[in-house]
């Protein structure tokens, strides 16, 4: 299989994430810019940010005056799922080329879709996920700046725009209450994130993620030594 092969299977793969980073990144960018932050903010967050959940969450907390630290510190707790991705693909990305970038790309849908094609060999295995997650980067910063664009030239009622990623993730967990076997984990989430809200209100994103990784740890060890 040639290079231009593996690009059309890679593109051919991206279409569902194509048509959802659009409608979400035209949704960033109209938020933005309702929120007085242009282009000039808009193209960076998504060059080098590159999470819609993240991006969603900064357009608040920028409005909201939080500092630069405090932002980056929400974000990264909000996003700390991705150390997980990152573990199950150091035997895939080990070789790979450009590794820092592929690390940096690897998304939701990314990472999915990569890890449900095994069928290829390693080369090629590696070219397709790079196409793939480039593929995906373009997407989301094309939807963000025509968000941006469209948000320049009509005035649009921005109420629950910033809800959007809290529904999609919603929708997710959904999916997968349904289909789990166990969901003490999910139970975990839910409740502390709920008793951070009660304690800490609107600083309850790193006490609840902190709060739910310990908890898992127990579990998780507590489990391992009933089974041996």
């Amino acid at each position: 299989m040639d290079k231009n092969t593996i690009f059309k299977k890679a593109f051919i793969d991206s279409l569902p994430v194509l048509t959802g980073y659009l409608c979400l990144g035209i949704g960033f960018g109209i938020l933005m810019k309702a929120r007085g932050y242009g282009l000039a903010y808009i193209i960076p967050l998504s060059l080098f940010a590159f999470t819609g959940s993240g991006q969603y969450l900064a357009a608040g907390l920028l409005a909201s005056d939080v500092s630069l630290l405090g932002c980056a510190i929400t974000i990264f707790a909000v996003n700390a799922r991705y150390l997980l991705y990152g573990f199950s693909m150091l035997d895939d990305y080990r070789d790979i080329r450009f590794k820092p970038l592929m690390v940096f790309w690897l998304t939701d849908e990314t990472y999915a879709i990569i890890n449900n094609e095994k069928a290829l060999p390693k080369k090629q295995h590696h070219q397709y996920a790079f196409y793939l997650s480039a593929l995906d980067h373009s997407y989301w910063l094309a939807g963000t700046i025509a968000g941006g664009i469209i948000g320049g030239l009509f005035v649009f009622n921005t109420k629950g725009i910033d809800f959007v990623m809290t529904a999609l993730f919603l929708t997710i967990m959904t999916e997968q209450w349904l289909n789990a076997r166990n969901h003490l984990p999910a139970i975990i989430g839910i409740a502390c994130s709920i008793i951070a809200t009660l304690l800490f209100k609107g600083d309850m994103v790193i006490p609840s993620m902190i709060a739910i990784i310990f908890i898992l740890i127990i579990t998780r060890n507590l489990e391992a030594m009933n089974n041996e």
